[in-house]
């Protein structure tokens, strides 16, 4: 992944520094910097508990917020879940409902047992990656 990234994507720019890389989609789970030392093929990314996905491939830089990340895709799949399971359909809904306390890390410990009860049954009742992607970014 790393030959990836800097050999044939160039590498980061602007001299910043790489924190994370999103492997194959935004339902796959985002991989730390420094995990990128493996090679991009399924047995690799299984490995590290995520997947290679649509192959689409997003390097952050030290920039990115992960928090802002986090309710930016979760927004998305607000909208744009295929419906099929409960975790994502209506978990993402009850997640996004009130964001504001996740941007500044005061969730409350009744939103964040519903948010974990939400993804660990999303881990085994999910018809794709994403509920097992939200499980991973909780943890």
């Amino acid at each position: 992944m790393r030959e990836l990234i800097y050999g044939l994507g160039g590498g980061i720019p602007g001299g910043r520094q790489l924190k994370a890389v999103i492997p194959g989609g935004s339902s796959t789970v985002i991989l730390k910097g420094d995990e990128i030392d493996v090679g991009y093929d399924f047995n690799s990314s299984c490995k590290l508990n995520t997947a290679m996905g649509s192959a689409g491939v997003v390097a952050l830089d030290d920039r990115c917020c992960m928090v802002q990340l986090g309710i930016r895709i979760s927004e998305f799949y607000e909208h744009e879940s295929c419906g099929k399971c409960t975790p994502c359909r209506e978990g993402t809904r009850l997640d996004d409902a009130d964001p504001a306390p996740a941007r500044v890390g005061r969730g409350g410990a009744v939103r964040a047992r519903l948010s974990c009860s939400t993804c660990a049954t999303g881990s085994t009742a999910s018809a794709c990656a994403r509920s097992a992607r939200r499980r991973a970014i909780r943890n």
